[in-house]
């Protein structure tokens, strides 16, 4: 497998800033929080802590992850991450937002580890990958969840967050705008969703893109009642 033909394939976030921010919201007890500061978590978890980080400058096996995926916060809460195969598209990986050789570029925070869903190697830009959901569901449901969020190839989209309660029903449903680049300078926008209880058992993350791989940053989460405004 190239490596070289793979960095190429996968750095292809490319964007353009959208002015405009809008969202849709339910009428539901939940809030769309829209900056990682604004949710105040207290909790968090790195995607290097999966074991596998994709290295685009050490030759072997790509460090490719299984479709469901059991993981552990810092604070120790179990959280289970999943999405669907799609033929054709490599299954998930980790990569650290980084400029070549040793990290690929996006517009993530810098030295980032992000959660990648897949792509479709050998396919000419715009590469076609997997579009997900990304479906994350907690041992324990929480007060809040939110991470960055960019879309591989694709200069604009719209980006969603989905909360479901223990009983799957949904409790929260907010979208924005989103745009994506190769330049590893935290532009890529938030999705998080707070709410004043901890209720938020599951959590899903998809964008329009109908047929480009999703990406997301480190997760943030409140897990305790006491949380800034």
């Amino acid at each position: 497998m190239n490596n070289t033909l793979q960095l190429r394939k996968i750095g292809g976030f490319s964007g353009v800033t959208i002015a405009l921010l809008c969202l849709t919201t339910t009428a539901q007890a939940t809030q769309f929080i829209q900056t990682a500061d604004k949710l105040g978590s207290n909790d968090s978890l790195s995607w290097d802590s999966l074991g596998k980080v994709f290295n685009p400058a050490i030759p072997g096996p790509p460090a490719f992850l299984p479709f469901s995926i059991d993981a552990t916060s810092k604070q120790g809460l179990g959280v289970n991450v999943s999405l669907p195969p799609k033929p054709g598209s490599t299954p998930p990986f980790v990569f650290r937002n980084a400029l070549p050789p040793n990290g690929i570029p996006a517009n993530f925070a810098l030295n980032d580890f992000v959660l990648f869903t897949g792509l479709q190697l050998g396919a000419p830009v715009p590469t076609p990958g997997n579009p997900g959901p990304l479906t994350l569901r907690f041992a324990k449901p929480v007060f809040g969840v939110g991470a960055q969020f960019s879309v591989d190839d694709t200069p604009s989209f719209t980006a969603f967050i989905d909360a479901y309660d223990r009983h799957d029903k949904l409790i929260g449903h907010f979208s924005r705008p989103g745009f994506a680049s190769t330049q590893p300078d935290n532009s890529a926008i938030f999705l998080g969703v707070r709410s004043r209880r901890p209720n938020i058992a599951k959590v899903v993350f998809r964008s329009s893109a109908a047929n480009q791989a999703i990406g997301i940053g480190t997760l943030r989460l409140v897990t305790k009642p006491k949380y800034r405004h």
